[in-house]
Protein backbone atom coordinates (compact mmCIF):
# COMPACT_ATOMS: atom_id res chain seq x y z
CA UNK A 1 0.00 0.00 0.00
CA UNK A 2 1.44 3.37 -1.04
CA UNK A 3 0.93 6.56 0.95
CA UNK A 4 -0.33 9.24 -1.43
CA UNK A 5 1.05 12.74 -1.00
CA UNK A 6 1.37 15.74 -3.28
CA UNK A 7 5.11 16.45 -3.51
CA UNK A 8 8.40 14.99 -2.35
CA UNK A 9 11.07 17.59 -1.60
CA UNK A 10 14.68 16.48 -1.75
CA UNK A 11 16.80 18.63 0.57
CA UNK A 12 16.14 20.33 3.90
CA UNK A 13 18.35 23.39 3.58
CA UNK A 14 17.09 26.91 2.94
CA UNK A 15 15.71 26.10 -0.52
CA UNK A 16 13.92 22.89 0.46
CA UNK A 17 12.60 24.35 3.71
CA UNK A 18 11.12 27.43 2.01
CA UNK A 19 9.66 25.27 -0.76
CA UNK A 20 8.04 22.96 1.78
CA UNK A 21 6.59 25.86 3.76
CA UNK A 22 5.09 27.48 0.65
CA UNK A 23 3.42 24.23 -0.43
CA UNK A 24 2.13 23.51 3.07
CA UNK A 25 0.57 26.98 3.14
CA UNK A 26 -1.29 25.96 -0.02
CA UNK A 27 -2.65 22.86 1.74
CA UNK A 28 -0.33 20.50 -0.13
CA UNK A 29 0.85 17.24 1.43
CA UNK A 30 4.64 17.12 1.34
CA UNK A 31 7.44 14.82 2.36
CA UNK A 32 10.82 16.47 3.01
CA UNK A 33 13.71 14.05 2.63
CA UNK A 34 16.70 15.42 4.49
CA UNK A 35 19.81 13.47 5.39
CA UNK A 36 21.25 15.22 8.44
CA UNK A 37 24.50 13.27 8.14
CA UNK A 38 25.23 15.07 4.84
CA UNK A 39 27.07 18.42 5.04
CA UNK A 40 24.72 21.31 4.30
CA UNK A 41 26.01 24.78 3.41
CA UNK A 42 22.75 26.36 4.61
CA UNK A 43 23.76 25.79 8.23
CA UNK A 44 26.84 28.01 7.95
CA UNK A 45 25.09 30.72 5.94
CA UNK A 46 25.60 34.23 7.28
CA UNK A 47 22.06 35.00 6.15
CA UNK A 48 22.65 38.65 5.19
CA UNK A 49 20.11 40.21 2.84
CA UNK A 50 20.91 43.53 1.17
CA UNK A 51 19.98 45.38 -2.01
CA UNK A 52 23.64 45.97 -2.92
CA UNK A 53 26.24 43.24 -3.30
CA UNK A 54 29.79 42.66 -4.47
CA UNK A 55 32.89 44.80 -4.66
CA UNK A 56 31.41 46.78 -7.56
CA UNK A 57 28.35 47.87 -5.54
CA UNK A 58 26.05 45.95 -7.86
CA UNK A 59 22.30 45.97 -7.40
CA UNK A 60 21.18 42.57 -6.15
CA UNK A 61 19.22 40.58 -8.72
CA UNK A 62 15.49 41.46 -8.57
CA UNK A 63 16.00 43.14 -5.18
CA UNK A 64 12.82 45.23 -5.45
CA UNK A 65 10.73 42.03 -5.51
CA UNK A 66 12.92 39.54 -3.68
CA UNK A 67 13.85 41.51 -0.56
CA UNK A 68 10.34 42.65 0.51
CA UNK A 69 8.97 39.16 -0.10
CA UNK A 70 11.71 37.54 2.01
CA UNK A 71 11.20 40.03 4.86
CA UNK A 72 7.48 39.29 5.07
CA UNK A 73 8.02 35.54 4.65
CA UNK A 74 10.40 35.28 7.62
CA UNK A 75 8.43 37.64 9.84
CA UNK A 76 5.28 35.62 9.25
CA UNK A 77 7.13 32.44 10.21
CA UNK A 78 8.50 34.04 13.37
CA UNK A 79 4.93 34.84 14.40
CA UNK A 80 3.68 31.37 13.49
CA UNK A 81 6.48 29.53 15.32
CA UNK A 82 6.77 32.02 18.20
CA UNK A 83 10.50 32.07 17.57
CA UNK A 84 13.17 34.69 16.84
CA UNK A 85 15.60 34.22 13.96
CA UNK A 86 15.23 37.31 11.75
CA UNK A 87 16.13 40.95 12.36
CA UNK A 88 17.30 44.19 10.80
CA UNK A 89 21.00 45.06 10.98
CA UNK A 90 23.20 48.04 10.52
CA UNK A 91 25.50 47.51 7.55
CA UNK A 92 28.63 49.34 6.45
CA UNK A 93 30.50 49.03 3.18
CA UNK A 94 34.22 49.56 3.86
CA UNK A 95 36.02 50.90 0.78
CA UNK A 96 39.11 48.91 -0.16
CA UNK A 97 40.70 51.57 -2.36
CA UNK A 98 40.34 55.10 -3.66
CA UNK A 99 38.97 53.58 -6.89
CA UNK A 100 36.13 51.93 -4.99
CA UNK A 101 35.38 55.20 -3.22
CA UNK A 102 35.25 56.96 -6.60
CA UNK A 103 32.89 54.25 -7.88
CA UNK A 104 30.59 54.90 -4.93
CA UNK A 105 30.64 58.64 -5.61
CA UNK A 106 29.49 58.00 -9.19
CA UNK A 107 26.82 55.47 -8.31
CA UNK A 108 25.22 57.35 -5.43
CA UNK A 109 23.98 60.04 -7.83
CA UNK A 110 21.96 57.55 -9.87
CA UNK A 111 18.23 57.58 -9.05
CA UNK A 112 17.92 53.88 -8.22
CA UNK A 113 20.91 54.02 -5.84
CA UNK A 114 19.99 57.15 -3.90
CA UNK A 115 17.55 55.38 -1.59
CA UNK A 116 20.01 52.57 -0.80
CA UNK A 117 22.85 54.58 0.74
CA UNK A 118 22.45 56.24 4.12
CA UNK A 119 25.55 58.21 5.15
CA UNK A 120 29.15 58.46 3.97
CA UNK A 121 31.95 57.77 6.45
CA UNK A 122 35.19 59.73 6.02
CA UNK A 123 38.58 58.07 5.67
CA UNK A 124 39.76 57.18 9.14
CA UNK A 125 42.26 54.94 10.83
CA UNK A 126 39.46 53.45 12.91
CA UNK A 127 35.66 53.33 13.01
CA UNK A 128 34.08 51.19 15.75
CA UNK A 129 37.14 48.95 15.77
CA UNK A 130 37.40 48.65 11.96
CA UNK A 131 40.19 50.09 9.82
CA UNK A 132 38.71 52.45 7.21
CA UNK A 133 41.65 54.11 5.43
CA UNK A 134 39.48 54.91 2.39
CA UNK A 135 36.24 55.58 4.24
CA UNK A 136 32.95 53.78 3.84
CA UNK A 137 29.19 54.13 3.60
CA UNK A 138 26.30 52.96 5.72
CA UNK A 139 23.60 51.14 3.78
CA UNK A 140 19.97 52.11 4.23
CA UNK A 141 18.66 48.62 4.95
CA UNK A 142 20.20 45.28 5.82
CA UNK A 143 18.55 42.19 7.24
CA UNK A 144 19.85 38.93 8.64
CA UNK A 145 18.38 35.47 8.89
CA UNK A 146 19.98 33.35 11.60
CA UNK A 147 19.93 30.32 9.35
CA UNK A 148 20.71 27.61 11.96
CA UNK A 149 17.97 28.92 14.27
CA UNK A 150 15.51 29.16 11.38
CA UNK A 151 16.24 25.67 10.09
CA UNK A 152 16.11 24.12 13.57
CA UNK A 153 12.72 25.73 14.24
CA UNK A 154 11.34 24.69 10.84
CA UNK A 155 12.55 21.11 11.11
CA UNK A 156 10.91 20.82 14.53
CA UNK A 157 7.70 22.12 12.91
CA UNK A 158 7.98 19.58 10.07
CA UNK A 159 8.55 16.79 12.57
CA UNK A 160 5.40 17.81 14.43
CA UNK A 161 3.49 17.54 11.16
CA UNK A 162 5.10 14.16 10.46
CA UNK A 163 6.27 15.24 7.01
CA UNK A 164 10.04 14.89 7.35
CA UNK A 165 12.05 11.77 6.46
CA UNK A 166 15.59 12.04 7.83
CA UNK A 167 17.39 9.41 5.80
CA UNK A 168 19.67 9.32 2.76
CA UNK A 169 17.89 9.53 -0.59
CA UNK A 170 18.56 6.82 -3.17
CA UNK A 171 17.70 7.52 -6.81
CA UNK A 172 17.68 3.76 -7.35
CA UNK A 173 14.45 3.63 -5.33
CA UNK A 174 12.76 6.38 -7.34
CA UNK A 175 10.26 5.50 -10.05
CA UNK A 176 9.07 8.17 -12.49
CA UNK A 177 6.08 8.01 -14.82
CA UNK A 178 4.20 10.60 -16.86
CA UNK A 179 1.60 11.10 -14.13
CA UNK A 180 3.39 10.49 -10.80
CA UNK A 181 6.59 9.56 -8.99
CA UNK A 182 6.98 6.93 -6.30
CA UNK A 183 9.62 6.46 -3.65
CA UNK A 184 9.77 3.83 -0.89
CA UNK A 185 6.05 3.47 -0.38
CA UNK A 186 5.13 7.07 -1.23
CA UNK A 187 3.30 8.14 -4.37
CA UNK A 188 3.44 11.84 -5.31
CA UNK A 189 2.64 14.23 -8.13
CA UNK A 190 6.29 15.23 -8.41
CA UNK A 191 9.79 15.39 -6.96
CA UNK A 192 11.30 18.82 -6.26
CA UNK A 193 15.11 18.71 -6.05
CA UNK A 194 16.54 21.33 -3.67
CA UNK A 195 19.80 19.68 -2.67
CA UNK A 196 22.28 22.49 -3.36
CA UNK A 197 25.80 21.32 -4.20
CA UNK A 198 24.72 17.69 -3.93
CA UNK A 199 23.00 18.19 -7.30
CA UNK A 200 26.28 17.00 -8.83
CA UNK A 201 25.19 13.50 -7.74
CA UNK A 202 21.65 13.90 -9.11
CA UNK A 203 21.29 11.88 -12.36
CA UNK A 204 18.54 14.19 -13.64
CA UNK A 205 20.47 17.45 -13.33
CA UNK A 206 24.17 16.56 -13.07
CA UNK A 207 24.73 17.54 -16.72
CA UNK A 208 23.29 21.05 -16.29
CA UNK A 209 25.93 23.83 -16.42
CA UNK A 210 26.53 24.16 -12.69
CA UNK A 211 29.74 25.57 -11.25
CA UNK A 212 30.89 24.80 -7.72
CA UNK A 213 33.22 26.63 -5.37
CA UNK A 214 34.23 26.03 -1.78
CA UNK A 215 33.75 28.87 0.68
CA UNK A 216 35.30 28.94 4.13
CA UNK A 217 34.29 31.06 7.11
CA UNK A 218 36.11 31.76 10.35
CA UNK A 219 34.23 32.37 13.60
CA UNK A 220 35.86 34.72 16.09
CA UNK A 221 35.19 36.55 19.34
CA UNK A 222 35.61 40.30 19.71
CA UNK A 223 33.76 41.92 22.64
CA UNK A 224 34.13 45.51 21.37
CA UNK A 225 32.54 45.24 17.92
CA UNK A 226 28.96 46.56 17.77
CA UNK A 227 26.15 44.00 17.82
CA UNK A 228 23.82 43.48 14.86
CA UNK A 229 26.27 45.31 12.61
CA UNK A 230 28.01 43.93 9.52
CA UNK A 231 31.10 45.31 7.79
CA UNK A 232 31.81 44.45 4.17
CA UNK A 233 35.39 45.21 3.15
CA UNK A 234 38.04 42.89 1.76
CA UNK A 235 35.90 40.22 3.42
CA UNK A 236 32.52 40.29 5.12
CA UNK A 237 32.23 40.51 8.91
CA UNK A 238 28.90 39.09 10.05
CA UNK A 239 27.41 39.35 13.57
CA UNK A 240 26.33 35.99 15.00
CA UNK A 241 25.61 36.51 18.71
CA UNK A 242 26.86 38.73 21.52
CA UNK A 243 30.57 39.26 20.90
CA UNK A 244 30.70 36.47 18.32
CA UNK A 245 31.24 37.19 14.64
CA UNK A 246 32.12 35.43 11.40
CA UNK A 247 34.40 36.47 8.54
CA UNK A 248 34.14 35.08 5.04
CA UNK A 249 34.17 33.87 2.56
CA UNK A 250 36.99 32.37 0.55
CA UNK A 251 36.65 31.05 -3.01
CA UNK A 252 38.26 27.78 -4.06
CA UNK A 253 37.41 26.34 -7.48
CA UNK A 254 39.71 23.32 -7.46
CA UNK A 255 39.36 21.58 -4.09
CA UNK A 256 35.56 21.69 -3.91
CA UNK A 257 34.88 19.82 -0.67
CA UNK A 258 33.15 20.52 2.63
CA UNK A 259 36.44 20.18 4.54
CA UNK A 260 38.10 23.32 5.96
CA UNK A 261 41.68 23.93 4.85
CA UNK A 262 44.83 25.42 6.33
CA UNK A 263 45.03 27.87 3.42
CA UNK A 264 41.49 29.04 4.13
CA UNK A 265 42.33 29.67 7.77
CA UNK A 266 45.47 31.63 6.96
CA UNK A 267 43.65 33.74 4.35
CA UNK A 268 40.77 34.67 6.65
CA UNK A 269 42.98 35.20 9.70
CA UNK A 270 45.12 37.58 7.63
CA UNK A 271 42.11 39.58 6.43
CA UNK A 272 40.77 39.77 9.97
CA UNK A 273 44.09 41.09 11.27
CA UNK A 274 44.05 43.77 8.57
CA UNK A 275 40.45 44.85 9.19
CA UNK A 276 40.39 44.97 13.01
CA UNK A 277 42.22 47.50 15.15
CA UNK A 278 42.27 45.26 18.23
CA UNK A 279 43.14 41.66 18.97
CA UNK A 280 40.57 38.90 18.53
CA UNK A 281 40.11 35.25 19.38
CA UNK A 282 39.27 32.86 16.55
CA UNK A 283 37.74 29.52 17.42
CA UNK A 284 36.18 27.66 14.47
CA UNK A 285 36.70 27.32 10.72
CA UNK A 286 33.86 25.90 8.63
CA UNK A 287 33.39 25.22 4.93
CA UNK A 288 30.51 24.96 2.49
CA UNK A 289 30.11 24.54 -1.24
CA UNK A 290 28.36 27.13 -3.40
CA UNK A 291 26.36 26.03 -6.39
CA UNK A 292 25.61 28.45 -9.20
CA UNK A 293 24.84 28.46 -12.90
CA UNK A 294 27.19 29.88 -15.50
CA UNK A 295 24.97 32.97 -15.94
CA UNK A 296 24.93 33.67 -12.17
CA UNK A 297 21.14 33.24 -11.97
CA UNK A 298 19.21 30.63 -9.98
CA UNK A 299 17.30 27.84 -11.69
CA UNK A 300 13.74 26.69 -11.05
CA UNK A 301 11.37 24.64 -13.15
CA UNK A 302 10.87 21.19 -14.65
CA UNK A 303 13.48 18.82 -16.02
CA UNK A 304 13.87 19.11 -19.79
CA UNK A 305 12.45 15.59 -20.33
CA UNK A 306 10.79 14.46 -17.10
CA UNK A 307 7.83 16.74 -16.38
CA UNK A 308 7.37 15.29 -12.87
CA UNK A 309 10.90 16.22 -11.77
CA UNK A 310 11.54 19.83 -10.72
CA UNK A 311 14.54 21.78 -9.53
CA UNK A 312 15.28 24.77 -7.31
CA UNK A 313 18.99 25.45 -7.14
CA UNK A 314 21.84 27.80 -8.02
CA UNK A 315 21.20 30.17 -5.13
CA UNK A 316 24.96 30.39 -4.51
CA UNK A 317 25.60 32.48 -1.38
CA UNK A 318 22.18 34.16 -1.33
CA UNK A 319 19.91 31.35 -0.21
CA UNK A 320 18.39 33.32 2.68
CA UNK A 321 17.43 36.15 0.34
CA UNK A 322 16.30 34.24 -2.74
CA UNK A 323 14.77 31.02 -1.41
CA UNK A 324 11.35 32.41 -0.32
CA UNK A 325 10.76 34.22 -3.62
CA UNK A 326 11.93 31.30 -5.75
CA UNK A 327 9.72 28.92 -3.79
CA UNK A 328 6.75 31.14 -4.58
CA UNK A 329 7.64 31.32 -8.28
CA UNK A 330 8.12 27.56 -8.61
CA UNK A 331 5.05 26.81 -6.51
CA UNK A 332 2.84 29.04 -8.65
CA UNK A 333 4.16 27.33 -11.77
CA UNK A 334 3.43 23.85 -10.40
CA UNK A 335 0.02 24.54 -8.86
CA UNK A 336 -1.34 27.44 -10.93
CA UNK A 337 0.54 27.07 -14.25
CA UNK A 338 1.92 30.61 -13.93
CA UNK A 339 4.90 30.90 -16.32
CA UNK A 340 8.35 31.15 -14.75
CA UNK A 341 10.31 34.30 -15.74
CA UNK A 342 12.90 33.43 -18.36
CA UNK A 343 15.92 34.63 -16.34
CA UNK A 344 15.35 31.93 -13.69
CA UNK A 345 13.61 29.21 -15.71
CA UNK A 346 15.17 25.80 -16.26
CA UNK A 347 14.02 26.09 -19.89
CA UNK A 348 16.80 28.58 -20.63
CA UNK A 349 19.18 25.61 -20.84
CA UNK A 350 16.98 23.44 -23.07
CA UNK A 351 19.18 24.11 -26.10
CA UNK A 352 22.03 22.23 -24.40
CA UNK A 353 20.03 19.01 -24.62
CA UNK A 354 18.62 19.49 -28.14
CA UNK A 355 20.13 16.98 -30.60
CA UNK A 356 22.23 18.56 -33.34
CA UNK A 357 20.08 16.98 -36.05
CA UNK A 358 16.81 18.17 -34.53
CA UNK A 359 14.56 20.14 -36.87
Amino acid sequence: MRTEIDYIILGGGLAGTCMARWLLARQQRVLIIHDQTFPDSSYISGGLMEAISGQFLTLTWRHEEVLPYAIQFYRDLENMLQSSFFHQNKAFRVFNSSEQYDLYQRKKTRPYYQSLFKSTLPASSCYQGIHMPFGGVELEASYQLRAPLFLTAMHAYFNQLGCQYQHPFSFNDLQVSQSFVSYKGYKAKGLICCEGAHVRHNPFFESYPFKFSKGELLDFFHPMLPEKTSFNGPKLLIPMSQGHFRIGSTYHWDNVSFLPSRDGYQTLHGHLSDMLTDSFQDHRLSAGVRCRLRDFRPIIGPHHQQSRIFIMNGLSGKGALHAPYLAQQLGRFILDQVPIPSDMSSHRFSHIFTPLNAT
